[in-house]
């Protein structure tokens, strides 16, 4: 699926994205990044908000985050970092 992204937050953590990450949870983590409300990445992905919000669930559990604010935190820095890298 994808090149395996390795990321590195506060010094504390470092969780990969891989062939094993769905490409719909990906992009769901990479639209919570950019700063879209659930609602938003529901319609632009064509999903239900349900599915959007199931899918940050299951980001918050693989990647053990303690809550729905860390998510966005790691979202937010990852797509920083994704683009300072392609810079």
């Amino acid at each position: 699926m994808r090149i395996e992204i390795l990321f590195h937050a506060h010094g504390k953590r470092i969780f990969r994205i891989n062939k094993k990450t769905s490409d719909e949870l990906f992009e769901v983590f990479r639209l919570i990044g950019k700063g879209l409300q659930p609602r938003e990445i529901a319609e632009k992905l064509c999903l239900s908000t349900k599915t959007v919000e199931t899918h940050r669930m299951n980001i918050r559990k693989k990647f053990g985050m303690a809550n729905a604010s860390e998510v966005i935190q790691y979202a937010i820095e990852w797509s920083q970092m994704t683009y300072r890298a392609t810079e």
